[in-house]
């Protein structure tokens, strides 16, 4: 967590990381290796960044609340995803659920009840689990079912479960501030995290709900001057 300016006044800081290219690095080295820096009060140009779509769904879970890396459906898979709370007339009330993966998948198993997993595999994955043995198998590949089997559920059932995910996982998920910044790692070989959009429930409909940005900086930033 970096706080900023000791008298709390929004400020570029990140600037003059991001105009050296050794800063620069650095900086995404220390996100590649803790999995998730907040940067709050940070002031940075809105331009370069584009909207995070997607809302809330009624009849299912809409894809943003399941937990997921960014770029997944892309050719490139971004080192470092950068979620921005701009300065705008009201903050983001929709909380952002981030947890380490694979840590993840091993939660959503332990969290799934027994009832509703007819997928026999499933099954066997969780009682390895629950005995705290090596699953064995790719996470990636062990979260494409899990994710099935909740497209299954009610959506009210569904944003309970993954609650109870986030409890299991102690994922941050705390409330958004304007102008803060989330730097995510989510493509290395060391320690990436996966986010949500966190409809925890009850949600009230018509709840002032300000937007959200992101921008990929490793590969969506200028070269340093």
């Amino acid at each position: 967590m970096i706080d900023g300016p000791a008298d709390g006044t929004p400020s570029n800081y990140l600037d003059a990381v991001f105009d050296d290219a050794s800063a620069r690095e650095a900086f995404f080295a220390l996100v590649d290796t803790h999995g998730l820096v907040v940067c709050k009060n940070l002031d940075l140009d809105p331009e370069p960044y584009r909207f995070v779509g997607g809302s809330r769904g009624h009849g299912k879970l809409s894809q943003g609340e399941y937990f997921h890396h960014d770029g997944c459906s892309t050719p490139i898979k971004p080192r470092i995803n950068e979620i921005r709370c701009p300065d705008q007339r009201v903050v983001r009330t929709m909380l952002t659920s981030i947890a380490p993966f694979p840590d993840v998948v091993t939660a959503m198993l332990l969290e799934l009840p027994t009832f509703w997993m007819r997928d026999e595999r499933l099954r066997g994955w969780r009682e390895r689990a629950q005995a705290g043995e090596l699953v064995g198998e790719d996470p990636k590949v062990m979260q494409g079912r899990l994710n099935r089997a909740i497209r299954a559920l009610e959506p009210e059932d569904a944003r309970g479960f993954f609650m109870a995910v986030d409890e299991r996982l102690e994922a941050y998920a705390e409330p958004w501030s304007l102008r803060e910044s989330r730097f995510m790692a989510n493509d290395n070989p060391t320690a990436t995290v996966q986010h949500r959009r966190a409809c925890y429930v009850p949600w009230e409909p018509g709840t002032p709900n300000g937007h959200l940005l992101k921008r990929w900086p490793a590969e969506e930033l200028p070269p340093p001057r």
